[in-house]
């Protein structure tokens, strides 16, 4: 049965819709992905100020305790103990910023797999639907030849006899000498 061209082109127009639809979803991750990222980075500049807050707090009861027990405020160990603590602050504060970077990292990375995913679906989508026209229109112009040749030879194929036999070339063969098509 021939199909034709409208039904090849609803064939691969589902196809392709199928891979936008799912290039959609695709898509929608991705967001997902670079939302949980801008959160990520969020959270980590929210623990960046907390433990500056934190240290401040550290740092002025420090300071509070050093004055009520007589020591000089900004000099020997009593400022020694203040800038251990900016230093401790600084490099916790680091630690938080990398933390947060690297997660917003892998969020993002995951969002650009997300979106190649869809990309590669629309890909895929179309190659599928072009190959099913292409095979659709080789079998229809392929039982359009078979029909033709129906007409052209309606009793069958006629095959040449070889001289010394009865069979159409093969010796000793009791075979009909017409081909008949199975159609």
């Amino acid at each position: 049965m021939v199909q034709g061209p409208l039904s090849y082109g609803l064939q691969a127009g589902l196809q392709i819709g199928q891979g936008l639809i799912e290039n959609q979803g695709y898509r929608e991750q991705a967001a997902r992905y670079e939302e949980n990222a801008r959160q990520s980075l969020l959270a980590g500049a929210l623990q960046e100020t907390q433990i500056r807050h934190q240290e401040r707090a550290v740092s002025g009861q420090a300071i509070v305790a050093q004055a009520e027990n007589g020591v000089a405020i900004g000099s020997g160990s009593a400022l020694d103990l203040l800038a251990q603590n900016a230093v401790n602050r600084e490099v916790a504060v680091l630690n938080t910023r990398y933390s947060a970077d690297a997660q917003a990292y892998g969020y993002r990375t995951k969002a650009a797999d997300a979106r190649s995913a869809g990309q590669r679906a629309i890909i895929g989508s179309v190659i599928s639907a072009g190959t099913q026209v292409l095979t659709g229109m080789r079998q229809d112009a392929r039982q359009a030849q078979i029909a033709q040749a129906q007409r052209d030879y309606p009793g069958g194929l006629q095959l040449p006899g070889v001289a010394g036999t009865s069979s159409g070339g093969v010796y000793g063969s009791t075979a009909p000498t017409t081909l008949d098509l199975p159609y």
